[in-house]
């Protein structure tokens, strides 16, 4: 069930990263104040978001694997 909770946060990781390479305005990281952050390339910084996201999500899939490894059954 750990693995199961595990790997919906992680896909969820992935589909932000899918959704930021789409985007058209810019997503931005941890903070919605519009002020903090001035993206000048908008698709150059989703793009790099993107790949972060994924990266992210990749890792803490990865990192989940344990929970399956120690099974019992």
């Amino acid at each position: 069930m750990a693995f199961m909770i595990w790997m919906f946060i992680a896909v969820c990781f992935l589909l932000l990263g899918v959704y930021c390479f789409h985007a058209k305005k810019a997503v931005l990281f941890w903070a919605n104040d519009e002020e903090a952050i001035v993206v000048k390339n908008i698709r150059a910084y989703n793009k790099a978001m993107g790949k972060l996201w994924i990266w992210a999500g990749i890792f803490f899939g990865l990192l989940g694997l344990p929970f399956v490894l120690k099974q019992n059954t």
